[in-house]
Formats: structure tokens, C-alpha cells, sequence
């Protein structure tokens, strides 16, 4: 009997790790005559019980009970049935985890039976790990007393993860079963020991290494079920996000796992919502600023997952919560780059730890690479500004008043922000004596000029200045970086300098410029603004804040305008007249010159800017930018290197390269256009140049979108201009197909269509735990069968044949059939 209630309990409990039970008899004539024995005498009890006088249900009973009996006789006790024992090897269960760097992204909800806190989320492999070695309730031993388990592990390659950890590291006990030029045949023949749930505890991802870099899941699993040839395979369970990177993709290795009858059991790991991963990739500012000037900062920010969202960027102190400046933007599409341009005002003197942080709400998956830190000093240093002039004049009079006023960076402080030295062509020989600001001339010593910061030339006759001064002034703003203002009058600024050695310094084209006419000035209503082009120049930045609206729809009209209608190479309109029938001329026009800058001034009514209703703030403040615009090389002070840059190390192929290199000094910064060169090295590869474009507004900064570079490692280093020491260099990496840090949403179509291909089942994460029930058995392999046990000789069966004759008897005599 305990033969037979093994069996019984095969059949419904199943069967014991490596036995199997099976019923085998000892009957000498083939089973088609035992039925057609069993057959006749059915339907002979079934006539006999039929002619019988008793009711229908009494001669039914008695008809099951007689033919009972007679099976019984016939198949158990002639039969002579026996239970033999098989000693069976289990079947395989390929279980195979992704360990790319996808799945160090943080978007699982820790199990609920998970000890200690509990996250909103945590990263994909550490579920993984959780899942497999959580102590008492494991996967990893549930599934070992059911199944020979192979343990791998898969990114760039298939590695044999069923064989406990050796010495040597985290990987020292990994084999590769494909990649690197490896036959996928090379997988274990023996028989395998499951890692335990401290192996895989200890288990790690190196971001970025090439072994987790990329996803090779499709041949990851065809090398897998490629090594299972000869082996009973119940199925393959695999625990992955989906990203394929390179290679065969999921479902195309599918269609083998189907061929060869394997399902795929996948347990999707990640977030089947849509992956929101907003990232700071670049920040572009000043390292140092004036008080009380704006201080710019460019932020290039990837908002992947983000469409139909709203993301705030911010700039605060790292010491306060307050932020200095941000910006709320509305997203509708994913986008791999957008530019963020946020500013504030400084209001104290000193070193300022900055933090430059994205906002997209508590959905990030990775919020980790959302802020990033910059170092900003504030200073506060006199601008030295000589101020050159042919005559009182309206505009002379309201910008020397100002300049004498210093420009104080608060107005309870008495310290002054400019040094100011002018010179009145037309004043009397002790106009100098009586004006604390005025000198008696222009300097003509070199070294006595270059102490100025900035110089001012209003409507001055030429005729006061020699050839060799005005050479000294050219090269005080070409060679020495110091900073010209041009301001234009009806005598001679800028036409009487025609020819002469400043001539090169002015901005616009002399051959098309040309004075207004008495009419045109007659009619004036020249209205000023920012061009579209620079709204966001220091300069034009107006408002006590810089996100507030300028203030340039207050300020009266012009009638005094040169009409220039072509301007030189790299000069740039800051700000615009707009006139008469729609007509549109320069006011503002900036250009670099050397390793200085020029701003030209078209006209001398600036002075009725003063008249804002809201005060002459306004006409302050403009001058001011303007002074500190163009003395940013005093800022940034001397010396400082050259910074080369790309916005991330990693790109997916196809994706441009942003690259920029930076003039810590914009003073060494090349005065051409194209005077910044890279080379560009693929590793073992050939080499190429791509020249930078100078950004409109900063002196020192040029960049570059490359694209149509193929997969591999660069480097890239800057050719031109020349450097005396190691030029700056950088390196990065294009990766194959769409990169591991290109995409961080789990591909559940993939993963869906892989398992159907197979003939298995997807489950998400929340649903994992009915894997374990939902795994065929598999084929179990005999290996060796033990003497069988007979069970027709237990007395259990002449115990029930008596009990059925007994029953029939009584049942006869009760309804009279005797």
C-alpha cells in the first residue's frame, strides 16, 4: 500500500526531487483483448440486469456494482499491477539576469515584504538581487527544488553566474559564453551549483565599464538556449528591462526559444509608465562678475520623458533654499537638449557656491544627475574710464554727470564704481583747475592709456589727435583688451576718422553710413529696443531683475540717428531704432576687435534716456552695463587656461556633439571667426577638423554641433590657436546602436513580444510572484529504475470485492431479484 499511495500522491501532490513513480503490470495477452473481455461482460450484466422484475434504479445499482467486480477482477488482480520507482535527473530552468547599467536606474518599488525603509523606488538590478537571495523566501531556493537551475548573468556578453563566488573580485567567477569572439559552446557541462543568496547579495554593476555599457540581450539568450542542446529545458526565465542595445533583438531570439519548444517565462523589470529623466547636461556662465551686474548662466537641459510636463529650472546659493533665479518651462515633446538661459544680480561682494538644479517632480527616475554646482566670485573693482569730447553737448553733459556719480553699487554706499578722467576739447585752460574730473590732455604716453579700463570717444575733432595716439588707442583696445565706446555727433564721430588708424575699430560699414538730413531730424520719432537677437545681452538687460520686462517702451523717441546701413564683419545690433513706414537702423552696434571690444553709440541723444517716467535708473544702468561689458577682462582677471568641453561623455550614434572651448580669459580669446580649431581622433582611427563658431554673446566662447562621426572612442584636442603647454584636450564615446545611456524606459513591447513569439508569459513586477506557479514542469530524465512494487496482492482488493459481492446480495434481496 505505500507503494500505491506513493504513486497516488505523484499524481496529485507531485512528484519528490529526482523520483518519479510509474504502474506497470504483468499481464501476459496485449490490453485490446482485456477491453474487449471487459467489454462483452459489461453488456452481458447490463442484459441480465435488464430482464429482472425489481425498479429501474434498483437494477441500475445492482448493474454498477456487478460490473465493478468484474473490472476489478479483470484489471487489478489479473492484471498484476505494480508500481516501479525511477530515479529521475530534474529538468532545466535557464534563469538569466540583466545586469547592463539600464538597470541602475531607479523606477521599481521595493517588494512589500522588503525589511527596513521603504523607497518610492529603487534601482531595477537591486529588485533583482532582492527578489532572488531575500532570506526564507527566495526565488532562487524555491525554484532549485524543482528545476536544475543555470544561473547567467547578461549585458555585453553571457557570463556563467550558477557556480559560487571564487576570489578574484566580482566578475572572477563569471564566464563568458558569447561576445569577444567566444563560441556561444562554451557553456558548463557539469552540473551546475546554484549560486546562494550572498553570491548574488554581493552581485554589482560598474557603470559605465564596457562589460555593463551595452545590451546584447538577443544573443545574450540565443547563446544561452544554444547551450542547452541535449538537455531537458522546462523553460527560460529571464529578469530584464528590455534595452537592446546591439545585436539580435529579444523577439528574433525567440523564434529559436519556439522552435525548440523553450518558453520564455520574462519578468519585466522597471516602470511600464512612461520613464520621466530630466538632466542637467551643460552649464555655460562666468566664473566671475561685477556687483550688481547680471550674472548670465546657459543651461542645457535633456528632458527625456517629459512631454505634456512642466520642469522648473533654478539657480540658488547652495547655503539657502531661496532661489536666486528660475524659470518654469512647459514641455511638449522629449527633447535631448534644450537651453535654459536664467540670470540674477548679485547683491554681495565675495565667493558664491551656485547650484544649478531641474525640477520635473518626485517621477524622476534618476535624480541624481539634475543638479550641478559652479563656483561665481562677485567683485567690485573701480572701472578706470578716460572720456574724450569736442564740446559740451546735451549728451556729454548727462553722461558725465552720471560717471561723476560713480555708479554705487548700493546706494547707502559711498564708494564709487568709476574713476572718471575727461578731457573737453573746446574748454578754457582752467577748466581743468575747477573740475576735479577734467585733465588738461589726451595721454600720450603708452603705459599712461593702458591704465584706463574703458575709454569713451564722443563727437571729438580729430584734428586734436596725432597718428601715433590714435595707433596707441588702436592698440590699446586690440592688444592690451581695453575697451572703446563710440558715440556719434554731427561733427566728426565717425566720419573725420576715416583713414586713420582707429578706423579699423568702428563697427559699421563708412562707405554706406550717412548723417540724418535736417528734415529726417525734423520728423524724428526714432523709437529704441533690444534687437530679437539681444534680448538677453548684459547690456540691455534694464529691469532691477533680469527676468523683469525691460524697461525700453518708456524711454522718448530719438530724432539724431546715423543711418548705417551695412555693418563689418562680426559686429552685432544690440539695439534697434524702429522709424517712420516701418524703418528699422542700428542704435546700439557692438563688435570684438583684437582682443578688445567696441560698442558704437549712433546717435548723441542717448542723454534722453534720462527722461524714463520712472526715473533715470534706467539711463544709469545702461551706461553701467555698458562700462562693465566692456572691462569683463578686469572680471575675469589675467591669466586663466582654455577649457574644452562636450555637454556628456557618452552619445548613441546618430546624436550630434555639442563642443565648446572657453577662454577663461576672453582677452586671449582670437579675434577671427574661425580662429578656434579642433581636431577630432577616432582611437586607432583616422582624424579630422571641425572650427568653432564664437557664441554672439560671449567674447571667449566657441562651439560646435559634430555629427556624422561613426561608433568608437575619441579624443579630441585644440589645434588652433597654439598653445606653448599640452593643449586642452577631451574624450568621449560614441556608442552602437541607441546606448545604454541613450534610453532609460523599459521596453515593454519587446519584452511582451518575445515571450508571445516563445509560447510563454510576460509578467510586470507586481505580478512576479505567479511566475513560480506558472512554470511548466518539464521533462524529468530517467537515470535509473528501482525493483518494482506490486500492489495486486494488498489485501485492500479482496477486502473491496467481498464488500462489492456483499453490497449486490443485500441489494438483490431487498428488491426480491433472488
Amino acid at each position: 500500500m505505500t507503494a500505491l499511495w506513493e504513486l497516488v500522491h505523484d499524481r496529485f501532490a507531485g512528484s519528490p526531487p529526482g523520483v518519479a513513480h510509474r504502474l506497470v503490470h504483468t499481464c501476459p495477452w496485449p490490453v485490446w483483448g482485456t477491453l474487449l473481455a471487459a467489454g462483452f461482460a459489461t453488456v452481458w450484466i447490463l442484459a441480465a440486469y435488464a430482464r429482472e422484475k425489481a425498479s429501474r434504479r434498483a437494477r441500475i445499482a445492482g448493474a454498477f456494482l456487478r460490473c465493478v467486480s468484474a473490472w476489478l477482477l479483470v484489471f487489478v488482480l489479473a492484471y498484476g499491477w505494480q508500481v516501479a520507482t525511477d530515479l529521475t535527473d530534474m529538468p532545466d530552468l535557464v534563469l538569466i539576469i540583466d545586469d547592463s547599467s539600464s538597470m541602475l536606474v531607479s523606477d521599481v518599488e521595493r517588494a512589500p515584504r522588503a525589511r527596513g525603509p521603504q523607497p518610492t523606488a529603487i534601482p531595477r538590478f537591486e529588485w533583482v538581487k532582492h527578489v532572488l537571495s531575500r532570506s526564507g523566501d527566495n526565488w532562487l531556493d524555491q525554484l532549485a527544488a524543482r528545476y536544475r537551475i543555470r544561473l547567467y548573468r547578461v549585458a555585453a556578453d553571457l557570463r556563467d553566474a550558477s557556480f559560487g563566488a571564487r576570489p578574484g573580485g566580482e566578475d572572477s567567477n563569471d564566464e563568458e559564453l558569447s561576445g569577444a569572439g567566444e563560441p556561444a559552446s562554451s557553456v558548463r557541462d557539469g552540473d551546475p551549483i546554484a549560486a546562494s543568496g550572498a553570491d548574488v547579495a554581493s552581485w554589482t554593476i560598474e557603470a559605465g565599464s564596457r562589460r555593463h555599457g551595452a545590451s546584447r540581450l538577443g544573443e545574450g539568450l540565443r547563446a544561452a538556449i544554444d547551450g542547452q542542446r541535449g538537455r531537458p529545458t522546462a523553460a527560460v526565465v529571464l529578469l530584464s528591462d528590455g534595452i537592446t542595445t546591439d545585436g539580435q533583438s529579444l523577439s528574433e531570439a525567440a523564434n529559436e526559444a519556439r522552435r525548440r519548444e523553450i518558453p520564455l517565462h520574462i519578468v519585466g523589470v522597471g516602470s511600464e509608465r512612461t520613464a520621466i529623466d530630466a538632466r542637467i547636461s551643460d552649464v555655460i556662465a562666468d566664473d566671475s562678475v561685477f556687483i550688481g551686474d547680471v550674472a548670465q548662466f546657459d543651461v542645457r537641459v535633456a528632458a527625456g520623458g517629459c512631454g505634456n510636463r512642466s520642469l522648473t529650472v533654478r539657480i540658488r546659493d547652495k547655503t539657502a533654499p531661496k532661489p536666486l533665479a528660475e524659470k518654469s518651462l512647459a514641455v511638449t515633446e522629449d527633447a535631448a537638449s534644450m537651453r535654459v538661459p536664467l540670470a540674477f544680480r548679485p547683491e554681495r561682494i565675495g565667493d558664491l557656491d551656485l547650484v544649478i538644479e531641474v525640477d520635473v517632480g518626485t517621477e524622476d527616475i534618476n535624480p541624481g544627475n539634475n543638479r550641478v554646482e559652479r563656483h561665481l566670485r562677485v567683485r567690485d573693482e573701480v572701472i578706470r574710464v578716460l572720456y574724450a569730447q569736442g564740446y559740451p553737448s546735451f549728451d556729454y553733459r548727462q553722461l558725465k554727470s552720471t560717471l561723476e556719480r560713480g555708479f554705487a553699487a548700493r546706494r547707502s554706499e559711498a564708494r564709487r564704481a568709476v574713476e572718471l578722467a575727461v578731457v573737453l576739447q573746446e574748454s578754457d585752460a582752467e577748466y581743468p583747475a575747477i573740475d576735479a574730473a577734467a585733465v588738461s590732455t589726451f595721454p600720450v604716453d603708452r603705459d599712461a592709456l593702458f591704465r584706463y579700463d574703458v575709454i569713451v570717444m564722443g563727437d571729438a575733432d580729430e584734428a586734436y589727435f596725432t597718428r601715433p595716439l590714435l595707433e596707441q588707442l588702436s592698440a590699446f583696445v586690440k592688444e592690451r583688451g581695453g575697451g572703446l565706446v563710440l558715440v556719434c555727433g554731427p561733427r566728426s564721430m565717425p566720419w573725420a576718422y576715416r583713414g586713420t588708424p582707429i578706423d579699423e575699430l568702428i563697427p559699421i560699414d563708412m562707405e554706406s553710413a550717412s548723417a540724418p538730413s535736417p528734415s529726417e531730424v525734423l520728423a524724428g520719432g526714432w523709437r529704441i529696443a533690444p534687437s530679437p537677437l539681444a534680448r538677453e545681452h548684459p547690456i540691455v538687460q534694464l529691469g532691477t531683475r533680469p527676468d523683469e520686462t525691460p524697461s525700453w517702451d518708456g524711454f522718448p523717441d530719438l530724432r539724431w540717428l546715423v543711418d548705417a546701413r551695412a555693418l563689418r564683419p562680426a559686429a552685432r545690433v544690440l539695439v534697434e531704432a524702429h522709424g517712420p513706414g516701418g524703418a528699422v537702423r542700428p542704435a546700439v552696434v557692438t563688435r570684438f576687435v583684437g582682443a578688445g571690444k567696441v560698442v558704437m553709440v549712433l546717435s548723441d541723444e542717448f542723454h534722453r534716456l534720462a527722461r524714463h517716467p520712472d526715473g533715470s535708473d534706467e539711463y544709469d544702468r545702461f551706461w553701467l552695463q555698458t562700462l562693465r561689458y566692456l572691462s569683463r577682462g578686469k572680471s575675469a582677471g589675467e591669466g586663466g587656461g582654455i577649457e574644452l568641453r562636450t555637454d556628456r561623455p557618452t552619445y548613441p550614434v546618430g546624436e550630434p556633439i555639442e563642443m565648446s572651448a572657453r577662454f577663461m580669459d576672453e582677452r586671449r580669446a582670437p579675434a577671427e571667426e574661425g580662429g578656434v580649431t579642433v581636431r577630432i581622433e577616432q582611437v586607432d582611427g583616422p582624424r579630422s577638423a571641425v572650427t568653432l563658431a564664437r557664441d554672439a554673446r560671449r567674447r571667449g566662447l566657441f562651439h560646435a554641433s559634430i555629427s556624422g562621426l561613426g561608433v568608437g572612442d575619441y579624443r579630441a584636442w585644440l589645434a588652433t590657436p597654439a598653445s606653448a603647454d599640452t593643449p586642452p584636450s577631451v574624450r568621449f564615446t560614441i556608442e552602437g546602436g541607441q546606448g545604454e545611456s541613450a534610453r532609460a524606459q523599459m521596453d515593454l513591447d519587446e519584452l511582451r513580444e518575445a515571450a508571445s513569439r516563445s509560447r510563454g508569459a510576460y509578467y510586470s513586477t507586481a505580478a512576479a510572484r505567479r511566475l513560480l506557479d506558472a512554470l511548466p514542469e518539464g521533462r524529468h530524465v530517467r537515470v535509473q529504475s528501482l525493483p518494482p512494487r506490486p500492489i495486486w496482492n494488498a489485501p485492500v482488493w479482496p477486502a473491496l470485492l467481498v464488500a462489492l459481492f456483499a453490497a449486490e446480495w443485500l441489494l438483490r434481496k431487498k428488491a426480491g431479484m433472488l
